[in-house]
């Protein structure tokens, strides 16, 4: 299941300097669902018959690809842009709501490899080195509401 996001982080201020970030993001989401594999994959899982944890929890992984556009304004301002990768993985249920749509409630971590912020260290009076690198890591919680609309493949179990 790709995904595609936007993502606006919170500025701050330092020495005079208000820096904001925000990224682009495309994730490449797979979900296992180990409680029953057996099932096939017919979502939403309203029209499945069973238990819900065992109908609807799944492992989640996604490789994921971010594109920064980073901005720095004070006595002097700078902007610019790079990308990062990563991977996110934790867990998630199907919460069937009807034929047509599907809640999914999901906790993942996720970790990005170290990027490059060209020039942001030229911002100091003295940089030992224009560049800086840095990566990021987090839990998170997220939200999916699915929805699906081809009614004809519709089946009750």
């Amino acid at each position: 299941m790709p995904e595609l996001g936007y993502t606006q982080f919170a500025s701050s201020s330092v020495d005079g300097y208000k820096y904001s970030l925000s990224s682009f993001n495309a994730y490449f989401n797979v979900h296992a669902y180990v409680l029953d594999l057996a099932e096939d994959c017919n979502c939403p899982t309203f029209s499945k018959q069973g238990n819900t944890i065992k109908k609807g929890f799944f492992l989640h992984a996604a490789p994921l690809f971010r594109y920064y556009v980073h901005k720095a304004e004070g006595s002097q301002s700078i902007s610019g842009n790079t990308t990062g990768i990563g991977f996110r993985a934790g867990a998630g249920i199907d919460i069937g709501l009807s034929d047509f749509f599907t809640l999914t409630p999901m906790v993942a971590y996720e970790a990005t490899g170290k990027s490059n912020w060209k020039d942001l260290a030229t911002l100091d009076t003295n940089p030992a080195n224009p560049d800086i690198k840095s990566s990021g890591s987090g839990l998170y919680g997220l939200m999916r509401l699915g929805f699906r609309l081809n009614s004809n493949n519709r089946r009750r179990r």
